[in-house]
């Protein structure tokens, strides 16, 4: 059982709640895991319910978590949504009542919420700024899922995927992760060939892998529901596809060792963006296809808040992945992207 100080995370939640006038947050799922949940309560069943007021907080499920949370977390049986819904309501006197407005019931209980003539506070933006700052704990589970990730990766390139389809080897990554005692469940696992890579987020299809085109993977494990998040592009051939290669590294050294608290994400983005055009690539870097350098990680693939427009603090764990996608006929695309925990 992980150790997390939920205490601590609900004082803090609690207090944003207070400082902004809120009776009661509604956090829930009903037919996946849900982050925020997993994060106040340990809870990582489906569905669920967790009531946050300024001073308590209940958790519904359908059954109890074994979790440290429930010494600090009251626990109800889930059995009827809408009537519990109503007590917690009522029992909180709530007519301020903030939404995750990430989670699948945002919609129905926004709906039902101005039916009862309630007023209704969208939060997710703010869920994510408290899940920012990782602590020892969230750190070392990050750094297991992505030392898994490049793990599965580099097993599957120990065999020969010449001739094989991109969705055969994305299949071999997912058996390598699940013979490693994890899944590829961060998101789907990404394996695109030659032209097609220069579709930064596309989905592996029955094209056939070449020796002479690039080959990029990018795959995330979790590890203990934290998530892992790691490219790599593998060309064995020279001229423009070999140089990209060895730019996009260069890229992605360059920035991570710039990273540091007190930086800017921005500035991170234009050292990388800086590189990719001094080495002729700057037409098809990253920034010119509408891509970030890089994105805030977590329980989540991607913590919704703009890394560009952050400066960086102590504990806040990110990816850098710089990239250049060349469209059209003979066009290629190749990432790199490794995870920082600061």
């Amino acid at each position: 059982m992980l150790k997390f100080d939920y205490g601590k995370r609900l004082k803090r939640l609690q207090a944003v709640l207070e400082a902004k006038r809120i009776d009661l947050l509604v956090l829930g799922t009903r037919e996946c895991f849900n982050s925020n949940v997993f994060y106040y309560s340990g809870e990582e069943s489906f569905p669920s319910l967790l009531f946050v007021t300024p001073d308590s907080a209940r958790l519904y499920s359908l059954s109890r978590p074994k979790s440290r949370a429930l010494d600090v977390v009251e626990f109800e049986l889930l059995n009827n949504f809408r009537k519990q819904f109503k007590q917690a309501l009522n029992e909180a006197r709530a007519n301020v009542v903030a939404v995750d407005t990430g989670s699948d019931l945002a919609a129905p209980v926004t709906f039902d919420l101005i039916k009862r003539r309630k007023r209704v506070k969208p939060f997710g933006r703010n869920l994510f700024e408290l899940r920012l700052v990782k602590d020892r704990i969230e750190a070392n589970c990050l750094k297991r899922a992505q030392a898994l990730s490049k793990k599965t990766v580099a097993e599957v390139l120990e065999k020969d995927l010449a001739g094989r389809s991109e969705n055969a080897v994305a299949g071999m990554l997912e058996k390598t992760a699940r013979d490693l005692g994890v899944a590829l469940n961060a998101f789907p696992p990404i394996v695109l060939s030659g032209e097609r890579a220069a579709n930064p987020h596309g989905v592996p299809t029955s094209e056939k892998i070449s020796r002479d085109k690039v080959l990029l993977f990018d795959v995330g494990v979790r590890f203990n529901y934290y998530c892992g998040d790691y490219s790599k592009t593998v060309y064995s051939g020279r001229g423009e596809q070999h140089d990209a290669v060895e730019a996009v590294q260069l890229a992605l050294r360059e920035a991570m060792r710039k990273a540091k608290p007190g930086v800017t994400g921005r500035i991170l983005s234009k050292l990388a963006a800086g590189v990719l055009k001094e080495k002729g690539f700057g037409d098809n870097a990253f920034n010119k296809v509408g891509l970030s350098l890089g994105h805030f990680i977590g329980l989540d693939g991607h913590e919704s808040l703009s890394l560009e427009k952050t400066t960086l603090r102590k504990g806040m764990a990110f990816t850098i992945e710089p990239g250049v996608y060349k469209q059209g006929t003979g066009g290629f695309g190749v990432r790199f992207e490794e995870m920082v925990v600061l």
